[in-house]
């Protein structure tokens, strides 16, 4: 009886052996799962789904480097020149032209089935040949006529329907006094560049690319000057927003109601240069930020990262500093690749942009229930022994989660899910002590906004020497949290 009863014993022990097993293979293959589906769509594939190119500046050679191409052809369905078809590449003299550097990585393009966009034939750095000074007018313009025919007929020519756009003008608006075609010609710069352009390429999109144009402040100028233009008959076909961001960025609704701005006009919106320098800016905040503001603008059409990897890129040279591009300097996918790439995939947005727009399927477009998103810290009646609680939990991957404090603060604080379905937000100091509830919501890419959470609160526990708030403190108080809140919204 008692050998039978350990028979019993060991066979119950394999038993749960076997199934803690079974459980263990089911999550791994589960999680394989999982992580197949997140890489079985590229990013080109992805951004196609809107209508919208995507790609990356390629450094001078990355066109013969195979770790480089690999990616460029697997993931990117357009490519930039970072400096191979500036003028200073291929203008060498009066008639005479150099276009063999641009002409490999156009070739290279080519053969690839990858569109290039032309980056650029008139700027005040890396500028090229211009006449003497003592020139006429005409002159002046008969040069400039002919240099911009000569090279954009020369890749159309050579390249049929590869160099699909231009960045026929680069910061002429922020900087002509520096350009000498500009002191020149004043304005009739871009009439002789934009119709010597469209001549000689009347299927090329032609770009006037500026920098500082992602704050409204900046928009305007460049905006009414293109609207000036295009009512002269000259062919302007959008702007390009180059989008370094140095010293932060200007959040969702500033790029979208920019963008739609443009848009609205009839005008092509290109995201030209787009990285984040330094850590001045979240980039998964950023790069989430403006793809959704494309996706959501009709003809937003084109975004380029200024680099393909973060130690390729301008920034380690001429400001010392990293940008978060595409790839790390081990040719890694940085977090922002992976990001694009959800938001892509699952954005329900369907805008008819014109061009090369793939039909979503009908399932595809079904905008799901939403979930409320789930808090983890802090937790419901906590007792908090910090000044600047940080807020923390999971969501839909790209949905805006948005922090409504409840009575004595009376503010909302949004932050965005990322790539992993995961968010957080560092609250600013608060200075009193006391109890502080909250709610919070989230709102995914397809404008579907969740129930609110239930009711939460928690405890501030920091010293303070008064129990009391002055007049003057509490306008204080109130002036940075209304700061923060146009931060943050």
């Amino acid at each position: 009886m008692k050998q039978k009863h350990s028979l019993i014993i060991l066979t119950s022990a394999l038993l749960i052996f076997v199934n803690i097993c079974l459980l263990f293979l089911n999550s791994s293959l589960s999680t394989s799962i999982q992580q197949a589906k997140a890489v079985s769509i590229t990013l080109k594939e992805a951004a196609a789904r809107h209508g919208i190119k995507i790609g990356a500046a390629v450094h001078s050679g990355g066109q013969n480097d195979s770790a480089y191409t690999n990616i460029i052809k697997s993931q990117f369905s357009t490519i930039t020149a970072e400096n191979d078809m500036k003028p200073n590449s291929w203008w060498q003299g009066e008639n005479q032209y150099n276009w063999s550097p641009g002409e490999e990585l156009v070739s290279f393009a080519h053969q690839n089935g990858i569109k290039v966009r032309g980056h650029t034939l008139n700027w005040h750095q890396q500028s090229g040949w211009h006449p003497a000074d003592s020139v006429s007018i005409q002159q002046a313009k008969d040069a400039l006529y002919k240099g911009v025919f000569d090279t954009v007929k020369n890749y159309k020519d050579k390249f049929p329907g590869t160099v699909y756009a231009w960045d026929v003008t680069n910061e002429v608006l922020h900087a002509g006094g520096t350009n000498w075609w500009y002191n020149k010609l004043g304005n009739d710069l871009y009439a002789t560049a934009f119709n010597a352009a469209h001549t000689a390429d009347p299927d090329a999109q032609l770009i006037m690319n500026d920098y500082g144009n992602n704050d409204v402040n900046e928009t305007n100028p460049i905006y009414n000057l293109a609207i000036s233009l295009r009512n002269q008959g000259i062919p302007v076909s959008g702007v390009g927003f180059q989008s370094h961001f140095l010293n932060g960025a200007p959040g969702y609704g500033a790029m979208y109601d920019n963008f739609k701005k443009v848009s609205d006009a009839g005008m092509e919106v290109h995201i030209t240069e787009l990285d984040v320098v330094g850590s001045a800016a979240n980039p998964d905040t950023v790069y989430s930020d403006i793809i959704r503001a494309c996706i959501n603008v009709q003809k937003c059409t084109s975004i380029t990262v200024w680099g393909l990897s973060d130690n390729k890129s301008w920034c380690p040279s001429f400001v010392n500093q990293t940008c978060t591009t595409w790839y790390d300097g081990n040719l890694q996918p940085n977090n922002v690749l992976n990001l694009a790439i959800q938001l892509f995939d699952t954005s329900t947005t369907v805008l008819n942009r014109g061009q090369g727009n793939t039909p979503i399927t009908s399932s595809s477009t079904t905008t799901p229930s939403l979930l409320a998103p789930v808090i983890t810290t802090p937790a419901c009646n906590s007792v908090l022994n910090t000044s600047t609680p940080v807020f923390a939990g999971t969501g839909e991957v790209g949905a805006t989660v948005k922090i409504v404090m409840t009575a004595p603060l009376n503010h909302v604080h949004s932050t965005i899910v990322d790539a992993t379905g995961n968010w957080s937000y560092a609250h600013p100091s608060i200075t009193q002590s006391g109890i502080y509830s909250y709610t919070l919501t989230q709102t995914n890419l397809a404008g579907t906004v969740s129930p609110a959470t239930a009711s939460c609160s928690f405890t501030i526990n920091t010293p303070t020497t008064s129990t009391s708030v002055s007049a003057t403190s509490t306008t204080t108080i109130s002036s940075n949290l209304s700061s923060y809140n146009q931060d943050c919204e």
